[in-house]
């Protein structure tokens, strides 16, 4: 198997009409390309006593039989050496120095690994077939660190800490992925490749159940259920070349628009109505829907064995079952745009939200595991909030002990800037939590013996979603050490926008096996050199220090995040007139046609107050700047160009944060001018 090259490879549209994506995505052809497609090698290192040196006399020895993920592993190392060594290795089948690969189960639970380095041969032994990959990968690391095929004499020993480790392709389409666009340039081998070089075991897609099976339960018309699977399967197939999972997220089930053809056959399954989308719930108390989940997802996973599993949300931006946007008014939440209070459907009147979610995941549960008892179902929490206070102990105590609950990391977790204190419920890579929430699921959870599953998002969040990554290394250094305080069985580590494999997911990766570093600045270190060169280590650790305590100023709400102007930085346009009409979405590509000062400003923030915060961290942002720009001259010439990227990405935050509080400043001007109706007082307000 070879490494795919975006340009030897006719690559489907996604869609009627559009153009490839090389044609629409200018860093297209760096996405897309290869993942190593440079020399790393510094030719003024020099071997010390206590290394082993690979060159061109050794040879790769394979375990029988033969295996695609190895194989892949094997043809990754030799590309690596060719390109970023420059070392051909050798083809004969005997003799000389080997690297030799075996497997060997007992060493520990899936993708552990040990590594034996010795003058005459570096023996490799995967608890797996993926163990083999990681430690592969592993060698490659060294490597790049010492910026040569050079490697210390000795026995290391990694074994899993997190076996679930879930990412998402940075082009793939969330809201047409439900069409079929399962394959092709949305999941190109060679994003698959870069995923699994960061360290994650799995890949998630969105999907809604109603598109990949056929009718049970109820009817519903044809909506091309056959291609869509075909299309998912050759991706399960594809990704599993890599080994790579491929994980269903879903929110079940399904309601749908008021004038949607679906009701004309099922109006006696219409639940609660959701007047601002105009959406009917699907009532999943009626005796056919039930059957739809449960015999759905059977068939689902009976057609698709390859599937990893599902994630699931119950509490849900969607109108899916009819207590799914039911709120609890007693409760301290941050998105009260959807406030209704109670259900008006008479079957689920009857009942309570907790029981609702926690049948609909058993149903999902029980299907599946019918099915295939290995896989894995993730009920993710998000927002179940809504309906109770922490850590929703109605809704776990009603789950399936085969059901394994997933926390946001970040959300539900109090944080203090200046003299204020405010609620976190959003993603944050400048929080670094565990919040009180997660804490509490995890601390319940793990009292019945279960583990627990966290949902963060890397390499970026709503507080940089137009860069690849937000570089506050400190805090996600911290972070993940936190998180490996609690029996974790993994993370679902990105959402849908913001996928990018990066410096970010290059540090989580650090955490994924044991053991890790006790000293963050060890494996800060490390990256630091393997990045741009160990004569850049201090400044780039003082730089990342820097980031890191400005981000604790960064003014979080999850409904302002939502519109600020920040992710559009100078481009953001001023408009000296109201029209009142609510500012764009600040993750979607939307026009601008207004801005509204109260979108982005919610209580309990003021102007004041987020105008003082954004300032303070600008202030400690420019000192991380300076550091970086004090490293520069110790950049290897070999690693300039991601220094330059990484450091343009620095720079591009700053440029965000300057223009919204610009924007900020020009829209309180502009209100304070037209509301005041005394023209001698209003004329020097434009200065």
């Amino acid at each position: 198997m070879t490494i795919t090259n975006i340009y030897d490879t006719v690559i489907p549209h996604p869609g009627p009409g559009e153009p490839p994506l090389f044609r629409r995505f200018p860093f297209s052809a760096e996405l897309l390309g290869p993942y190593y497609n440079c020399c790393r090698r510094d030719k003024n290192v020099r071997k010390s006593r206590n290394e082993t040196e690979i060159d061109s006399s050794w040879r790769i020895i394979k375990p029988e039989p033969e295996n695609k993920v190895v194989d892949f592993a094997v043809s990754d190392f030799s590309q690596f050496l060719d390109i970023c060594m420059k070392v051909r290795l050798n083809d004969a089948p005997a003799g000389g120095k080997a690297v030799i690969l075996e497997t060997a189960p007992g060493i520990g639970p899936a993708e552990s690994h040990k590594i034996e380095i010795a003058d005459e041969f570096i023996k490799i032994s995967g608890a797996d077939a993926a163990g083999i990959m990681q430690g592969i990968f592993f060698l490659e690391q060294l490597m790049l660190e010492r910026e040569a095929p050079f490697l210390k004499k000795q026995t290391i020993q990694r074994t899993t800490a997190l076996p679930l480790r879930l990412f998402r392709s940075p082009v793939a389409s969330y809201y047409k992925e439900t069409q079929g666009h399962y394959d092709g340039e949305h999941y190109h081998d060679n994003i698959l490749v870069k995923i699994a070089h960061h360290g994650f075991s799995g890949i998630w897609v969105k999907a809604w159940l109603r598109d990949l099976i056929e009718p049970v339960g109820f009817d519903w018309d044809c909506r091309d259920q056959k291609r869509k699977r075909e299309d998912l399967e050759r991706l399960i197939e594809r990704a599993s070349n890599y080994g790579l999972a491929v994980y269903l997220h879903m929110q079940e089930p399904w309601g749908a628009h008021e004038k949607d053809s679906f009701w004309k056959k099922n109006a006696h399954l219409r639940g609660d109505f959701f007047e601002p989308s105009h959406e009917y719930a699907l009532c999943s108390s009626h005796p056919e829907v039930k059957e739809y989940l449960e015999q759905g997802f059977y068939q689902l996973f009976k057609k698709l064995p390859g599937l990893g599993g599902i994630t699931m949300i119950t509490a849900s931006e969607h109108q899916s079952h009819c207590f799914s946007r039911v709120i609890n008014p007693d409760m301290e939440i941050s998105f009260e745009h959807w406030p209704i209070y109670e259900v008006t459907c008479p079957e689920c009147r009857k009942r309570t939200p907790q029981e609702v979610a926690a049948e609909i995941l058993n149903l999902a549960e029980r299907g599946i595991h019918r099915a295939k008892p290995e896989a894995g179902v993730i009920a993710w929490n998000w927002s179940w909030s809504q309906w109770e206070e922490d850590p929703q102990a109605g809704v776990l105590r009603g789950l399936s002990e085969k059901v394994l609950v997933m926390s946001d990391f970040e959300r539900g977790g109090r944080f203090r800037i200046f003299d204020g204190e405010f609620l976190n419920d959003e993603y944050s890579l400048t929080y670094v939590g565990p919040s009180e929430r997660f804490r509490k699921t995890a601390e319940f959870e793990n009292r019945r013996n279960k583990p627990i599953m966290a949902k963060l998002q890397m390499s970026t969040t709503h507080e940089a979603g137009a860069l690849p990554h937000l570089p506050v290394m400190y805090s996600i250094a911290e972070k993940m050490h936190n998180l490996r305080k609690y029996n974790c069985a993994g993370g679902m580590f990105t959402w849908n926008f913001g996928c990018f494999t990066s410096i970010v997911t290059e540090l989580a990766r650090e955490f994924y096996f044991e053991p890790v570093k006790a000293d963050f600045e060890e494996i800060l270190r490390s990256i630091a050199a393997r990045r741009y060169g160990f004569a850049t280590v201090p400044s780039i650790l003082a730089a990342w220090k820097h980031f890191s305590d400005a981000g604790k100023f960064y003014p979080r709400d999850a409904w302002s995040l939502s519109f600020q102007p920040l992710n559009r930085g100078p481009a953001y346009p001023l408009f000296f007139e109201n029209k009142d009409d609510q500012s764009p979405s600040s993750w979607l590509d939307t026009a601008v046609e207004n801005h509204r000062l109260e979108d982005w400003v919610h209580p309990p923030w003021t102007v004041a107050k987020r105008l003082k915060a954004f300032r303070e961290l600008l202030r400690r942002w420019e000192k991380g700047l300076a550091c970086m720009d004090q490293a520069e001259a110790g950049v290897s010439d070999l690693k300039r160009i991601d220094f330059l990227r990484d450091f343009a990405v620095a720079k591009a935050f700053r440029n965000m944060v300057l223009a919204d509080i610009n924007v900020t400043e020009f829209t309180r001007l502009r209100d304070k001018y037209y509301s005041n109706k005394d023209c001698d007082r209003k004329k020097p307000l434009p200065k």
